[in-house]
């Protein structure tokens, strides 16, 4: 089962990076791939690249620096998401700290 993951940035390099650790370093069951799409809207702080030497297999696309949260999703959906097959979709901030369990938890209530 695939899990994927949007988020948006705009010069929030330290925190993006943070959140993608937390997201990224979740022990989730075997039968589940995690799957990451970022948005880079427009940053001018090195934030494609960190995330790019940081988290190789997370995908980056590049905003106008105009997009904003919900039109950074927007753009994420209409150019990335909308194209992929995934059982389970999880939007979340930059600047969220998943406790070590969390995505578990909410596999978990989805089967409750």
């Amino acid at each position: 089962m695939r899990i994927l993951a949007l988020t948006t940035c705009h010069n929030r390099r330290a925190q993006t990076l943070q959140a993608l650790g937390s997201l990224l370093g979740q022990s989730n069951p075997p039968q589940y791939r995690l799957d990451v799409c970022v948005v880079d809207d427009g940053s001018t702080d090195g934030t494609s690249e960190a995330v790019r030497a940081a988290y190789p297999t997370v995908v980056v696309l590049s905003g106008s620096g105009n997009l904003f949260w919900a039109g950074g999703m927007r753009f994420a959906w209409d150019t990335y998401a909308s194209r992929q097959q995934f059982d389970y979709l999880l939007v979340l901030n930059d600047d969220i700290r998943l406790y070590d369990g969390a995505l578990r938890g909410l596999l978990n209530a989805a089967h409750t």
